[in-house]
């Protein structure tokens, strides 16, 4: 799935979730973040709550292009190696 807004923030932290929980559920196992430029920590919320309903479904998410900022708050967070195994594509 692309990530088709252009900023990941509180804003608009439902309508990205939604847009990734379908995706997922439609067996859509790779979030390519190349076209957002903007987040604030909404963003690890969303990734998180994605990676669990991924694993519910029996899949494995993978982020790539993800954004220095967001490796960042990954970090930060200390839930980097929960999300950006794959993050550098």
């Amino acid at each position: 799935m692309k990530i088709s807004q252009p900023q990941i923030t509180n804003a608009n932290a439902m309508e990205v979730l939604d847009e990734g929980l379908k995706a997922l559920r439609q067996g859509d196992f790779i979030v390519d973040l190349s076209g957002v430029e903007r987040i604030d920590s909404s963003a690890i919320a969303i990734a998180l709550k994605w990676k669990q309903e991924a694993q519910k479904l029996g899949g494995d998410l993978k982020f790539i292009h993800a954004s220095e900022n967001l490796i960042k708050l990954s970090d930060l967070y200390n839930v980097s190696s929960l999300l950006m195994s794959s993050s550098k594509q």
